[in-house]
């Protein structure tokens, strides 16, 4: 196993007798396996290791086991406590997920710290094939089929070429300790259910299985790659931001396969399904529109527009006087007083107002526009929806939540950097003035 391992690692992983690697181990067989092998290949390793807690002494020993290997070898051996539960419910993840979100950015900034060139963990064969079983089960496309890649950046699997009973039986030839977690008999977790479910009663058709799935994870990888490249391709050709948004045109859409398209939209979080059915309605140019925790996906006219969500979006300041500066998360709002009649060409621009100051209740309140909102636009007979308002003004879909009001008592006096309240105007009798100047947020 020691010239296999040597041979993944310089062929496969294309690492040099000069690199160094971070390894990640818990004092299980596996990772007391690679410790050992690259222990014995030369390279400069460091070791880090995760003691989460969870299972009182036992994780004490584990890192017992751990530090006296690093001990005996001259191997300089990292260790962390952490408290997996507590950043669960911080976060609202599972304990599983706090876990490895914890390790992984403790082991990443340790890599970077001690100048090392990758990290290196223990997945081996059964892993990768367990894990295309799981996103198979969750609706993967051929991006999780493959499994576990042998190389991502800096994170490399030195071990993905071996079969657990291969990595049991070199632990055992050479005297090589481990610690056996007990959770890993247990079938709580769907990854323990497919190991110890699914994969024995596949073997039974196909003797042959993990090897069989090695070469088919191979041919799937260069799949995902080529597709990856055509989407790195697609993005640089048609994917435009603009003041802090992607836009697409929708007649390039039209002609795009979803084997892109999919890729692309599961970059902002969206399924591809989701979006083609979307797309493929009649009315989609109503601005229909999906959300998800980090993004706005809007449909146009012409485009498509995706939007990072910013916190702090749904604000409400309010403005105690008639005189200074606000900012909000889509721009700065100036107030101040003045007691002659304005310019031509200032009432003539939208991102000034002119309000009649003995018309207003302080204190103001500036917010983000709601449904049910309504005024009564200047020039206009009635009241009117602020909602039908933009639809009028043809503002678009992506802009729409951008778009503030300036309340008095309950009342919109300007629909900001629009058009004010006609109950709120000035006249060129009009005693005091207040001047208000709307400064848009360019987002890079």
């Amino acid at each position: 196993m020691q010239q296999a391992f040597l041979t993944y690692l310089f062929d496969t992983l294309g690492l040099k007798q000069t690199d160094s690697a971070l390894l990640a181990v818990s004092g299980g067989v596996d990772s007391m396996v690679m410790l050992d092998l690259f222990c014995r290949a030369g390279l400069k390793t460091e070791v880090a290791h995760c003691n989460f807690g969870l299972r009182a002494e036992a994780s004490n020993l584990d890192e017992v086991l751990v530090r006296a290997y690093c001990a005996e070898h001259n191997i300089l051996c990292h260790v962390k406590h952490f408290k997996p539960l507590e950043y669960a419910k911080e976060k609202g993840m599972s304990m599983q997920m706090a876990a490895r979100e914890l390790r992984y950015a403790w082991f990443e900034s340790l890599r970077k710290q001690q100048a090392l060139d990758f990290l290196a963990t223990a997945h081996h064969l059964e892993d990768s094939f367990e894990t295309a079983m799981l996103n198979l089960v969750r609706g993967s496309g051929v991006k999780g089929l493959k499994g576990i890649v042998p190389k991502t950046g800096n994170l490399i699997r030195p071990l993905l070429f071996a079969h657990k009973r291969e990595i049991v039986d070199y632990a055992q030839l050479n005297a090589v300790e481990w610690r056996e977690d007990e959770s890993n008999a247990s079938d709580k977790y769907k990854r323990n259910f497919i190991r110890q479910e699914i994969t024995g009663r596949l073997s039974e058709l196909n003797p042959n299985l993990l090897n069989t799935f090695r070469h088919s994870s191979g041919l799937l990888a260069l799949e995902s790659d080529f597709i990856e490249k055509s989407v790195a391709d697609f993005e640089k050709k048609h994917l435009i931001k603009e003041r802090g948004e992607w836009q697409i045109s929708l007649a390039v859409l039209k002609e795009t396969h979803d084997a892109i398209l999919f890729r692309l939209w599961a970059r902002f979080g969206f399924s591809g399904e989701e979006v083609k059915r979307m797309l493929s309605s009649d009315d989609f140019q109503k601005g229909k529109k999906l959300e998800n925790k980090a993004y706005q996906l809007c449909v146009g006219h012409t485009h498509i527009h995706v939007l990072e969500k910013r916190e702090g979006e749904d604000f409400e300041i309010l403005l105690e006087q008639a005189e200074g500066q606000w900012g909000t998360p889509f721009g700065i709002l100036k107030l101040e007083m003045q007691d002659k009649w304005p310019e031509k060409e200032d009432l003539i621009r939208q991102d000034l107002a002119f309000l009649n100051l003995d018309k207003l209740d302080f204190p103001l309140k500036l917010r983000a526009w709601k449904q049910g909102d309504r005024f009564q636009p200047f020039g206009m007979r009635g009241t009117k929806l602020v909602s039908d308002f933009l639809i009028d003004q043809k503002v678009p879909m992506h802009k729409k939540d951008k778009v503030c009001v300036l309340i008095s008592d309950e009342e919109v006096a300007w629909l900001v950097d629009m058009r004010i309240a006609d109950s709120f105007r000035v006249s060129p009798v009009t005693e005091k003035i207040l001047r208000l100047e709307w400064i848009e947020k360019v987002e890079s």
